[in-house]
């Protein structure tokens, strides 16, 4: 398997202005430690066609299986499945990398090999009852992209220019030209000053351990006719070995004593391996996870088919889905970014990203002929499910309390506090920028009923989605013997075109929902809000300041309307087979 890609982000320069004004004077915005609002991001030679990768990788599979029948009525299925990666490309070797860590960047996963076992079983029970399930190890679903991030961020080709180089040169600009990257900004470019995405040299190929049991029985009703369907399913999978990433450029930081140091609410403070102007770098590997995620899904459905041409089925589907990291990014720093958590390279078990806890569907069809010999059908699909999952977050805004690098300080990552009230001893409510009366409505508006802790993840559900689609369908002759026509008409979301309110699918933009900023953790000083008195603690207490969100308060479920999914669409059409 040949893998390319060109990945360059950033490569022509990324401006940021304070509001409209500043853009249209070209004046660029400073943050709060003084710092112009310019990145840039690119090959060290300027060129970023330099940044893409062109890599081979093999994947071996060896399998065997047998199917055998100890009884007339038990049949068994026995297999054994063998893979293996392998591959000579390797990412380039970045020596200060190797001396900080004591071993290379140039992990390929060249030999990861993994052997998966399966069993399964149909036993026909009856005429109408077939029970089957089986247990087995499986492997796959993880992107190639993945195993490919290091190639591109191997810390040598992919740099960015350091902070003190883009203030030297915009101190003395007092309009900005951002339809190019200043030639002085792009000289101080240097090569193996970047950051690093790597895999965990023990890295482990993630699978699963998949179990299923379920049946499906034929049987007739004396009311509603003979031929029903019926089917059911239980499976419980436990994934092993999933896919996490940790930022290993930051480490705990430690007291006198040797401890970690942690903020009132619990939170592991990080310390930077790097300095000045390397201290913005990061180091993410791809690693597993230490705990194990796992799912339970229960499915049934029920179908019937009568002589007149009309057909039924109808199905529901429950499902209790974890995951330590739901994997939405396409790069290292993406997934590391996104990922909900209460500390940074802490593996957190959830509520799966991905879960739809309640399905339910129902499909009837009708088909007659309007005209002898060619078929008339009328279909109606009907789904109602449950919203996905979405985490309540703190948001931050260049907040570097916790040790977070420059790119992961703007970040909605961590999971929200909940205060027991307005004595909790882990809130600096004097220094916050918001009450606990006022903090406490947003709670009961949003249904938090959860007090003096850190929420898990995605304990948020997006709101029902409802939606129906209709079509018909005619046959109609040909122009020759054998030829076919067929006219259709197509409704997509039919409930928007009874009524603009329905069939609408509300969901949150990204993972999360913020439920109050984070203000930082509690100086060593403040003023009290009544005296107006300075009072000074004996050390930094690291107790939580919460602020009124930026643009105001929002605890809703959703924040956006889909409109490609929320808008009925017709479609008429003819096809022609021969």
């Amino acid at each position: 398997m040949r893998l390319y890609n060109l990945y360059a982000r950033g490569s022509r320069g990324s401006w940021t202005f304070g509001s409209i004004d500043d853009f249209e004077a070209g004046t660029l915005h400073k943050n709060f430690r003084d710092e112009f609002q310019f990145s840039y991001t690119n090959a060290y030679t300027g060129n970023a066609n330099d940044l893409a990768y062109d890599a081979t990788r093999t994947q071996m599979a060896l399998y065997i299986e047998d199917k055998f029948y100890p009884t007339d009525d038990l049949e068994m299925t026995a297999g054994l499945r063998y893979e293996r990666l392998s591959s000579d490309d390797k990412p380039t070797l970045n020596t200060a990398f190797q001396n900080t860590y004591g071993h290379t960047n140039q992990e390929n996963l060249d030999g990861v090999d993994i052997i998966l076992p399966r069993v399964g079983f149909k036993y026909y029970a009856t005429e109408s009852l077939t029970i089957n399930g089986g247990i087995g190890r499986f492997q796959g679903g993880i992107p190639n992209v993945w195993y490919n991030n290091p190639f591109q961020n191997d810390g040598i080709t992919l740099v960015s220019a350091s902070q003190n180089a883009i203030d030297a040169y915009f101190e003395n600009v007092n309009q900005v030209d951002f339809t190019r990257v200043p030639e002085q900004v792009n000289n101080s470019l240097e090569k193996g000053a970047g950051s690093t995405t790597y895999t965990d040299p023990n890295f482990k190929l993630p699978s699963s351990i998949r179990a299923q049991v379920g049946f499906e029985y034929d049987f007739d009703s004396e009311l509603l006719g003979d031929g029903f369907k019926w089917s059911a399913e239980l499976a419980y999978h436990k994934k092993e070995n999933e896919a996490v990433w940790h930022n290993t450029s930051i480490t705990p930081k430690l007291d006198k004593n040797g401890d970690i140091v942690r903020s009132a609410t619990g939170r592991i403070i990080y310390d930077n391996k790097y300095s000045g102007d390397l201290r913005d770098n990061y180091d993410i590997m791809m690693t597993n996870a230490d705990d194990s995620a796992r799912s339970i899904i229960f499915s049934t459905a029920l179908a019937k088919e009568w002589d007149n041409g009309l057909y039924v089925s109808t199905s529901y589907t429950h499902q209790d889905v974890e995951d330590v990291a739901p994997g939405s990014a396409s790069t290292a720093d993406g997934n590391y970014k996104h990922a909900t958590t209460h500390s940074r390279n802490v593996d957190l078990v959830g509520r799966g990203h991905y879960e739809v806890e309640h399905s339910f569907k129902v499909n009837l069809r009708y088909q007659t002929e309007f005209f002898e010999g060619y078929a008339s059908k009328f279909n109606v699909f009907f789904e109602r499910r449950s919203g996905r999952p979405f985490s309540y977050t703190m948001g931050s805004y260049n907040d570097y309390d916790f040790g977070d690098t420059r790119d992961f300080a703007g970040t909605s990552a961590y999971l929200a506090y909940i205060p027991t009230g307005a004595d909790d001893p882990n809130v600096d409510w004097e220094e916050s920028g918001l009450s606990w009366n006022e903090l406490e409505t947003l709670l009961n508006r949003a249904g938090i009923s959860e007090r003096g802790q850190l929420l898990g993840r995605n304990t948020g559900t997006q709101p029902w989605v409802t939606t129906m689609d209709v079509s018909f369908k005619q046959e109609i002759p040909g122009f020759y013997k054998g030829h076919k026509g067929e006219i259709y008409f197509m409704i997509e979301n039919f409930t928007n075109l009874l009524n603009s309110d329905w069939g609408i699918e509300k969901k949150i933009s990204y993972s999360d929902q913020k439920l109050y900023d984070f203000g930082g953790l509690s100086p060593n000083q403040y003023t009290d809000r009544d005296t107006g008195e300075l009072i000074t603690v004996d050390a930094k207490d690291n107790r939580l300041i919460i602020d009124q969100r930026y643009q105001g308060s929002d605890v809703r479920n959703y924040d956006k309307i889909v409109k490609s999914s929320s808008a009925w669409q017709a479609k008429i059409g003819i096809r022609y087979t021969f």
